[in-house]
């Protein structure tokens, strides 16, 4: 199966999609709008958790979340472009072989590339998957949300780039400092940049230690919160143990 589907790339955080017009996007039911997002986002599940009938999800929340995260990367990687950090755009959006040491968890054949098990789409990356929430975080969720908000996230992020040259690095210092200049509790950030739910999905050990090593360098406030976590804590909130 190609890793190209309905005029978008797999986990290449294509918002609609050039063909989205061609295709009728707004014509096809609220499921059939997830799956293509969740395409789009590199979800292994996206069928099970677009389920109508799905105990958490569904199609309306799925097709939300997915067009929003899709949204946000792409503004991460614009603006790391327009600020000439080339190589580190480059180490954001590759598609990446997988550690033989570390295969993939559970996944629905029929909603991923046949080349699935062996590279990681830049949205199914660590990275992709959570710079994207912790920039959502710093906007605001649901009412929270203003344009102050939003500008600030976003001048946080304009003055992070420039000096970092890894994903890790970006994501450690921006999720310290959105914690820290947007009030956003430590919990909540800690549940998005260690996610015990992606760890046991796609096994990415190397990438969560090489961000727990920047995490202890730049963010070692946010590190300390974390260590000082009691295990039943991190399984209520979802947080990785490693």
């Amino acid at each position: 199966m190609s890793r190209e589907r309905y005029g978008r790339p797999f986990g290449g955080f294509t918002f609609l999609g050039d063909h989205a017009d061609k295709e009728g996007f707004f014509n096809l039911s609220l499921r059939k709008q997830a799956i293509r997002l969740g395409w789009s986002n590199g979800c292994p599940r996206v069928r099970e958790l677009s389920d109508p009938d799905h105990p958490e999800f569904g199609p309306k929340w799925i097709r939300q979340r997915y067009a929003e995260t899709n949204f946000c990367f792409g503004v991460v990687v614009d603006m790391v472009r327009k600020l000439k950090k080339f190589e580190l755009a480059e180490k954001l959006i590759e598609y990446r072989r997988r550690n033989p040491d570390e295969p993939v968890g559970y996944f629905e054949p029929e909603s991923v590339p046949d080349t699935y098990s062996q590279e990681r789409s830049p949205m199914g990356s660590l990275w992709g998957y959570v710079i994207s929430r912790v920039m959502i975080e710093g906007f605001g969720r649901g009412n929270s949300r203003t344009s102050e908000r939003t500008l600030k996230t976003l001048d946080i992020l304009e003055e992070i780039i420039p000096g970092v040259n890894t994903p890790a690095e970006l994501l450690a210092i921006l999720s310290e400092r959105v914690r820290r200049k947007m009030k956003v509790p430590p919990i909540t950030i800690l549940s998005h940049i260690l996610p015990a739910g992606l760890l046991e999905e796609d096994n990415c050990r190397t990438d969560f230690g090489e961000l727990a090593r920047h995490l202890k360098d730049k963010a070692p406030s946010l590190w300390g919160i974390y260590k000082a976590l009691e295990p039943q804590i991190k399984i209520r909130n979802g947080i990785a143990s490693f």
